[in-house]
């Protein structure tokens, strides 16, 4: 095997190695910033919808409309979150318009899921009451 004495060459192979491997590095940094820069934009909606939902759930919980606690439980989360989702997005747009606009496809998705639950709860609402009564 043949390796090159020559000081020059050899310090110019280290810098290359080191080169690349600070470009990989700082690539990846990149990549893992821009992820956390996605969910850390939203995280006002997030948060906010969280909160609207704990209280809610625990006046599903005690108006108990099905009888089994963790429907009941569940009623209510689903019908506190447009609630939050709102709130949220207010709270987003005084932080932040820009992070709405960048992510507003996140953000639509988001108010879908948002209004589905509630609706996806009076739909079955029938069903799952008379599983609970079974149960």
């Amino acid at each position: 095997m043949l390796q090159c004495s020559d000081p020059a060459v050899v310090g110019q192979k280290r810098t290359v190695a080191r080169t690349r491997d600070a470009d990989l590095s700082a690539f990846e940094q990149q990549r893992v910033r821009m992820n956390t820069l996605q969910i850390h934009a939203t995280w006002r909606v997030y948060v906010a919808m969280v909160v609207a939902q704990v209280p809610a759930a625990l006046v599903g919980a005690l108006a108990a409309p099905t009888g089994d606690g963790f429907i009941d439980l569940w009623y209510g989360a689903a019908f506190g979150l447009p609630i939050g989702f709102v709130g949220g997005l207010l709270w987003q747009l005084r932080a932040g318009p820009e992070t709405v606009m960048r992510h507003r496809l996140h953000v639509i998705a988001l108010g879908i899921f948002a209004a589905a639950l509630p609706v996806l709860g009076v739909l079955t609402y029938d069903t799952l009451r008379q599983v609970a009564a079974a149960g």
